[in-house]
C-alpha cells in the first residue's frame, strides 16, 4: 500500500529546499509534488477536463486517495488545503511506499513544515482506504510544537583551480669555432749537377713513390643531457575557520488567566526568562545568574522615588547596586533597564 503525505509550507521557495532534500534522500522527483495556488489552479482545469475522474479535486490530485464524496475524505480536509493555498502558502505532496512514510513526514517537519499529514492511497482508482486524519487534535486536546533548529557543519571538497605543465622543443642556433689540419702534396722538379757518386744500387731500375694526402674535416655530435627538473607537488596546510550562524528555537510562553492568574514579579518572570535567553550569547549568563538583575530593575520601577526617566534614574540605580555587587554593574545593567522598563510600562497600562 502507498502512502501520499502532505505537507504545508509558508512559501515556494521552503516548499522547493525540501523537494531537492527529499529527492537528495532517495525519493525519485516524479514522486515529489510542489503545488501553489497557481499550479493548483491549472491542476483544477485539468481535473475538471476529465469526466472520469471520481471523487473531488484534491482526492484526484493526491492519487485518487480519499475522495471528498462518498469515500471519507473529509470535507474540512478540502477546505484547509484550499484556503492554505489562499493564504499563499505551498503544499509538497509526496507518493511513497508505506515504509518509507514516516522518514518523509519527519524530513518534512524538520525542515519547517507547519502541517503534514499522510493518507492512504489506493493502489489504482477506486480504492476505498480508511478515511484521513489531522495530527495533533483529537478531542480534548490541542498539540503546540516546540521547534529547535540544529547546526551541523561539515567539510567537502571544492576545485579551487590548478596548475598544467607542459613541455614542447625549440630550435637554437649553436656556433663553434676550431682549426682544421689539411695536407696537400707537392711535386717539384729542381735542377742539379753533380756527380753520381758510387753506383747505388737500382740506379737505373724503374721506381715510384707513394704518398698520400690527409685532411681533418669537422664532425658534430650531439648528446642530450638533463640540465633541469621541474616538479610539480602539491603542499597541504589546514586552516582553523570559525562558522557562525543563527538558529531558531520555539519559545512557549505560558499566561494564565482568571484567578490563578500570578501577579507581581511572578506575572512578569517569564518575559524576563525570554530576556535572558536572547542576551545570553552575549553576556554568557544564565536567567538564575541575572533574576537578582531583574528583581531589581523590577523593584527599582516599584519605588515611587524613581519615577522619572531612566536617564534620571541610572545613576542612583548604578551606585545602590554596585554597594551590594561589586564591579557586576556593567554585566547587568541590561538585564535591569529591561525589567524597569517592563515594569513600568505593564503598571502605566493598568493606570
Amino acid at each position: 500500500m502507498a502512502k501520499t503525505i502532505v505537507g504545508t509550507f509558508e512559501s515556494a521557495a521552503e516548499a522547493e529546499r525540501v523537494a531537492s532534500a527529499l529527492e537528495d534522500s532517495g525519493i525519485e522527483r516524479r514522486h515529489i509534488q510542489v503545488i501553489d495556488s497557481a499550479t493548483a489552479s491549472g491542476r483544477e482545469q485539468q481535473w475538471r477536463g476529465e469526466p472520469e475522474s471520481s471523487g473531488g479535486f484534491w482526492s484526484w490530485l493526491f492519487g485518487d486517495v480519499e475522495s471528498e464524496s462518498g469515500r471519507g475524505f473529509a470535507d474540512e480536509e478540502s477546505q484547509y488545503y484550499t484556503e492554505g493555498l489562499t493564504r499563499g502558502e505551498t503544499l509538497v505532496v509526496v507518493t511513497t511506499a508505506d515504509g518509507n512514510a514516516e522518514r518523509v513526514r519527519q524530513l518534512m517537519e524538520r525542515r519547517g513544515a507547519q502541517d503534514v499529514q499522510a493518507h492512504a492511497a489506493g493502489e489504482a482508482r477506486g480504492a476505498q482506504p480508511p478515511s484521513a486524519t489531522r495530527e495533533g487534535a483529537t478531542g480534548a486536546e490541542e498539540v503546540l510544537p516546540v521547534v529547535d533548529e540544529q547546526v551541523r557543519v561539515g567539510k567537502r571538497t571544492v576545485q579551487r583551480g590548478g596548475v598544467r605543465v607542459y613541455t614542447h622543443v625549440t630550435e637554437r642556433p649553436v656556433e663553434e669555432h676550431l682549426r682544421l689540419r689539411e695536407e696537400r702534396i707537392r711535386v717539384e722538379r729542381r735542377p742539379v749537377d753533380r756527380p753520381l757518386t758510387g753506383t747505388p744500387a737500382g740506379a737505373f731500375e724503374e721506381q715510384s713513390i707513394e704518398m698520400t694526402e690527409s685532411a681533418e674535416e669537422p664532425v658534430v655530435q650531439k648528446q642530450a643531457r638533463v640540465v633541469e627538473e621541474v616538479v610539480v607537488g602539491k603542499d597541504v596546510s589546514e586552516r582553523e575557520e570559525t562558522i557562525r550562524d543563527t538558529t531558531r528555537h520555539t519559545e512557549v510562553e505560558v499566561e494564565r488567566a482568571g484567578a490563578g492568574a500570578a501577579s507581581g514579579f511572578a506575572a512578569l518572570e517569564p518575559e524576563f526568562r525570554q530576556h535572558c535567553t536572547r542576551t545570553s550569547s552575549a553576556t554568557g549568563l544564565t536567567y538564575e545568574q541575572c533574576a537578582p538583575a531583574y528583581r531589581y530593575g523590577y523593584e527599582l520601577a516599584g519605588d515611587a522615588r524613581h519615577g522619572g526617566e531612566w536617564a534620571s534614574v541610572e545613576g542612583e540605580a548604578r551606585r545602590q547596586w554596585e554597594q551590594r555587587n561589586p564591579g557586576t554593574w556593567s554585566q547587568s545593567r541590561d538585564a535591569i533597564r529591561y525589567a524597569w522598563d517592563r515594569t513600568r510600562g505593564g503598571r502605566a497600562r493598568a493606570a
